[in-house]
């Protein structure tokens, strides 16, 4: 149709690279343009050919989709074809992808709506039979695919004349250790998520995690008492709200949870602070929880007289 082509993706230049160089593909190289020269031409006299139809993280379609590619926008009524079945394990991301080129304006096309359009984006059982054919491998280890795909390759080449205890069927934290007398499964490894925040490197753990989404969903309320004169914990109590209700507007709700909190505290004194604390802490989960359906995390204090004046700032 005299359209340019323009291949984006490492994987896509890679393959097309080999293709090229192997006969498997035939074309003059001025019909093809860089991505950042595509830019300045009409949209319809340009076709991209572009890596990431199963929704890699980072991949260029996935930056496509987000509008957060450099050199490509997409514009309003782009058709979008997927060029493969999603695989095992990534439906989820697929549908999402597709979802955001959607939203964005794009007609998209896949199989879901085109039965006729492409094969699987993985070989059938003749095509793994065909390639154990050509390679003739020892050894086995599937690593593609969910533990029932795994399977079914080992049953394949055993169909086929293999060893079954040459075939591995690996899951998570099992290592495999492969040696000139032979190959085997090795020694599990402990396996667990390294979060990195800012500067720090796995310090970041689940409990951390949970607080934050709790943060994010419900906000905060913090519940400030101070200590008396003789010991006992004062009837004074500032509740300071961050992403929970707005204080202006909340002045019953704000009452009505001060007067909860000087009933548990009623006769306490501040050595019994750990267990005060605790039952300040979940009356105010329950009974904001009554009255808003919330729940926000909830934080009492206890401080002294001459730092109550700054928590008299709520907003």
């Amino acid at each position: 149709h005299g359209r340019k082509v323009c291949f984006v993706g490492r994987s896509i230049d890679q393959n097309i690279k080999v293709a090229h160089q192997l006969g498997y593909i035939d074309f003059p190289e001025e019909v093809t343009i860089q991505p950042r020269d595509a830019r300045n031409l009409p949209p319809s006299e340009v076709t991209f050919i572009i890596a990431g139809c199963y929704a890699q993280d980072g991949s260029a379609l996935d930056r496509v989709s987000r509008q957060d590619h450099r050199d490509i926008e997409l514009l309003e009524r782009a058709t979008v074809i997927f060029s493969a079945d999603p695989i095992p394990g990534v439906y989820d991301t697929v549908g999402a992808m597709i979802d955001r080129l959607t939203v964005n304006g794009a007609s998209v096309v896949y199989s879901d709506i085109q039965d006729n359009l492409h094969v699987s984006g993985h070989g059938a059982r003749g095509d793994l039979s065909l390639m154990v054919g050509f390679t003739k491998p020892e050894y086995f280890m599937p690593i593609g695919g969910d533990p029932r795909h795994q399977r079914a390759y080992a049953e394949m080449v055993e169909d086929m004349g293999y060893q079954r205890d040459h075939v591995f069927e690996m899951y998570k934290t099992q290592t495999l250790e492969v040696h000139e007398e032979g190959v085997w499964v090795g020694d599990a490894v402990e396996v667990r998520d390294v979060f990195v925040d800012g500067t720090g490197v796995g310090d970041v753990g689940n409990i951390v995690l949970r607080d934050r989404q709790i943060l994010s969903e419900n906000g905060i309320v913090v519940v400030v008492l101070q200590k008396g004169k003789k010991g006992e914990i004062s009837n004074t109590v500032d509740i300071v709200s961050r992403g929970f209700v707005y204080m202006a507007e909340s002045g019953d709700l704000i009452k009505e949870a001060e007067k909860l909190v000087i009933e548990s505290i009623k006769g306490e004194h501040v050595k019994n602070w750990g267990k005060v604390k605790d039952k300040v802490e979940k009356k105010m989960n329950n009974f904001l929880y009554k009255e808003t359906g919330r729940r926000p995390m909830i934080v009492a204090f206890l401080i002294n007289p001459v730092e109550a004046s700054k928590t008299k700032n709520p907003s």
